[in-house]
């Protein structure tokens, strides 16, 4: 008689195994680009970049910005004075790492990013809805009364 249950429970051990590696019913299998949380879309993989460089350094932020911006955004706010806007945030904020996928579309996502002190800050990235999909903007949706936001 105890043969039937143990395997019972090595079959339910299995399910649950199983199940781990699923993810929450209405989102598509991970594939190697969103592994990591991040959406597998043209928003996504600029935010990802965006966020490690951000978390790198000014040499990583810098490059990132130089790769990742569309040439209507430059045009609009340069790199210099982007540059000097994560330096206050960074200064701020420290490292950011992705919490949550809040809203995601193929050219717009909004997500919640956990800063070194584990505050947590809401972003918006939008990018070109065409390829190359260059990134067209980064913003700050200040979760608390009175905070003010930034773009990139």
């Amino acid at each position: 008689m105890r043969q039937p249950r143990l395997v019972g429970v090595v079959a339910m051990l299995a399910l649950f195994a199983a199940l781990a590696g699923t993810p929450p019913a209405g989102l598509a299998a991970a594939s190697p680009a969103s592994r990591d949380g991040w959406p597998d879309t043209p928003a996504g993989a600029a935010a990802r970049q965006w966020v490690v460089a951000f978390s790198k350094g000014e040499t990583a932020m810098r490059q990132a910005l130089t790769e990742l911006l569309a040439p209507e955004s430059l045009a609009t706010r340069g790199l210099d004075p982007r540059m000097a806007t994560y330096r206050e945030n960074r200064e701020r904020f420290g490292t950011l790492v992705l919490a949550t996928v809040d809203k995601s579309a193929p050219a717009e996502l909004e997500v919640t990013l956990l800063a070194s002190d584990l505050s947590r800050h809401r972003f918006v990235f939008k990018t070109q809805t065409a390829p190359p999909h260059k990134l067209l903007s980064v913003g700050r949706i200040e979760m608390q009364p009175g905070g003010h936001g930034f773009s990139h």
